[in-house]
């Protein structure tokens, strides 16, 4: 005999896994949405509570990807307290930690109950995250468990925190030789940033609050898989890629990408065309990897960090695709993945 259960689908778990992708676009898009249309009407006169939304809309796609994984395998599963607790405490302290200054101003301030309500959940939220990577809840316990694997070849993490490094500088001298820029002066351009004064703040800051811990469990841990049942992994990027790209249209409309990309029509158009890169040598890592979240995490955090340093320019865009378009040959991408 066995004390093991057998789990029963109910009508809403069925209903959610027939429809698991649409419905995990769908509140991607809407709670990012829905914050991010917000934020403008705060914008001029509480600053403060604008940039707060703004975090808060980034992590749309792990609550959406959470809630989907919840409803289309509720089935319990024991996980040890402990595991859970320490796994969102480390994160906890390192979101206090990052929120500090704004505490602080808070505090000096007397802030409103507003601001203090924003705050506690933008700094719970990643906490909270990492705390479900031993969920209780089977669907969300396999979305998220690899947060936390560490056992995989160093050469993926080395990969994922210098590769991007790597194409800028060597984009460097071709953007000299096609625009006619001094080498020397776009070095020098390296040298003043205030990134590399900040390094270390800057990315954890930028991992927790800058999209890579509030995106990749849905866009790679969530969609990618399920596309690349249906499609080659070259096509599931792409289309990954438009749904991605699209994801940000609210940033543009309402200019808080201005100053990156100046006017919301070329905001949209260059991203979503270097997204596709950045898309397709994220799910060459998720692959390569066996969908490891944590190195596309920091992948993307390296991404948003370089893009800091040294600033994206023609010869960046012409390395990374180079080197995109050698990697989907030799990698050939171009064909379905096994079933398995």
């Amino acid at each position: 005999m066995t004390n093991e259960t057998t789990f029963t689908p109910t009508s809403v778990t069925v209903f959610t896994r027939k429809h698991a992708l649409l419905l995990y676009f769908c509140g991607a898009f809407l709670i990012a949405w829905v914050f991010w249309f917000l934020e403008p009407c705060l914008r001029v006169r509480d600053r403060l509570a604008a940039d707060l939304l703004i975090k808060f809309g980034t992590y749309g796609p792990v609550l959406a990807a959470m809630l989907v994984s919840a409803l289309s395998n509720p089935e319990r599963v024991p996980t040890p307290l402990r595991l859970r607790l320490l796994a969102g405490g480390v994160i906890l302290a390192l979101a206090i930690y990052i929120n500090w200054p704004t505490t602080a101003w808070l505090l000096s301030t007397h802030g409103t109950l507003l601001h203090w309500i924003l705050l506690a959940v933008v700094i719970l939220l990643p906490a909270w995250v990492f705390f479900n990577v031993r969920s209780g809840l089977r669907g969300v316990q396999d979305l998220l468990h690899s947060l936390t694997r560490w056992r995989t070849h160093p050469l993926w993490f080395v990969a994922a925190l210098f590769l991007m490094l790597v194409l800028s500088l060597a984009g460097i001298p071709l953007t000299s030789l096609l625009t006619g820029q001094r080498l020397a002066g776009l070095f020098s351009a390296i040298g003043s940033s205030e990134t590399l004064k900040h390094l270390g703040l800057t990315f954890f800051a930028t991992a927790l609050y800058g999209g890579p811990l509030g995106e990749e469990a849905g866009w790679r841990g969530f969609a990618l898989p399920r596309l690349q049942k249906r499609f080659d992994p070259l096509l599931a990027s792409v289309i990954l890629a438009g749904f991605w790209g699209l994801w940000h249209l609210p940033l543009h409309l309402t200019g808080y990408y201005s100053q990156v990309f100046g006017s919301p029509l070329n905001g949209i158009l260059m991203q979503m065309l270097s997204i596709v890169p950045l898309a397709l040598l994220s799910t060459w890592l998720y692959n390569r990897t066996k969908g490891n979240l944590l190195v596309l995490v920091l992948l993307h955090t390296a991404v948003n960090v370089t893009s800091s340093i040294v600033a994206p320019a023609v010869g960046m865009y012409i390395t990374t695709t180079v080197a995109v378009v050698l990697m989907v040959v030799f990698d050939r991408m171009y064909r379905k993945l096994p079933a398995e």
